[in-house]
């Protein structure tokens, strides 16, 4: 059995990065996030709050590990 491959998309806000993840999740070969990882529950409110400021700090270690 070959071990499974991992590809990680990321783009930015505005981007046709919505259009994208809907195509990829079309496949039955994938398996996607029920929906675009910035808005998954345990990291919406700190991905969101002040998504437009450039200053902000975001707990990245913490979202990758969710």
């Amino acid at each position: 059995m070959t071990a499974p491959t991992y590809l990680f998309i990321l783009c930015p806000p505005y981007s046709g990065s919505t259009l994208l993840w809907r195509l990829v999740a079309t496949s039955s070969n994938v398996s996607v996030l029920p929906a675009e990882g910035q808005f998954l529950p345990e990291v919406k409110d700190e991905m969101r709050a002040a998504a437009w400021e450039p200053d902000v700090d975001v707990s990245w270690p913490r979202i990758k590990e969710v």
